[in-house]
């Protein structure tokens, strides 16, 4: 079966390995803020007790779909908080600094108003079309089933790189599940349409048969990261 939507979490590789030093570099650039990133141990002890909370549901949506039900993590604030440290080390190791974090329809804006939060930068949305008010910049792109648009805010825009001070912020684009890369790349498109440089988009879980990090690199240019993959063998 088709793994789908959630996380199961395997350690990524090479990231443990480089996100405590990167943390560790970037923090001491700000004295005063605290250090919010993970050692080694820490963010491997992490990825072991976010697996024990997933729950797994076959033959949803439909039949033949493994489904990775993330959501229990919301229940547990001290893991749930272990979840954003996890992907601001990773974010870190991976991309270096940032100055915009943006989060995708829907399950972007779970983790990505704690993580900008945490790491303080702005936060900004990217919705599905027809979901926000006022002027938007818009972006279409090609489902699995059709077509969708997403859109961004154009007011709310102007007021992420005003804070950010700069016209073309670095931005970390930020959701759930990574399958086969599309809205990831639609997202980027977006962004460099508005003037942003994407450094990097990060994803809590990818489906590594469909190789959609590859695919996101390879139309857009912009690295990927994910805290685990999935596999069809997986448990």
């Amino acid at each position: 079966m088709r793994q789908y939507a959630g996380y199961a979490l395997v350690a990524m590789v090479g990231a443990i390995a480089l996100a405590f030093k990167a943390g560790q570099k970037m923090a001491s650039k700000a004295a005063s803020a605290p250090c919010v990133f993970m050692s080694n141990a820490e963010l491997a002890d992490t990825l072991t007790d976010l697996r024990k909370v997933i729950r797994r549901f076959e033959n949803f949506p439909k039949a033949g779909i493994v489904f990775r039900d993330f959501l229990p993590v919301l229940t547990n604030q001290a893991l749930f908080a272990r979840l954003i440290r996890a992907l601001a080390t990773v974010a870190a190791a991976r991309f270096g600094d940032y100055d915009v974090v943006v989060g995708l329809d829907a399950r972007g804006f779970l983790i990505g108003p704690s993580l900008a939060a945490l790491v303080k930068k702005p936060f900004v949305v990217i919705r599905k079309a027809g979901k926000l008010p006022g002027q938007c910049h818009e972006e279409t792109y090609t489902k699995e089933y059709g077509a969708d648009t997403f859109c961004l805010q154009t007011e709310t825009w102007a007021d992420a790189t005003a804070a950010a001070g700069s016209a073309a912020p670095r931005v970390l684009i930020v959701d759930d599940v990574l399958a086969t890369g599309g809205t990831l790349t639609a997202a980027t498109a977006l962004i460099g349409a508005v003037g942003g440089n994407v450094v990097g988009a990060l994803c809590v879980l990818s489906i590594a048969e469909l190789q959609g990090a590859a695919a996101v690199t390879r139309a857009s240019g912009a690295p990927v990261a994910t805290l685990m993959d999935y596999t069809d063998n997986d448990a």
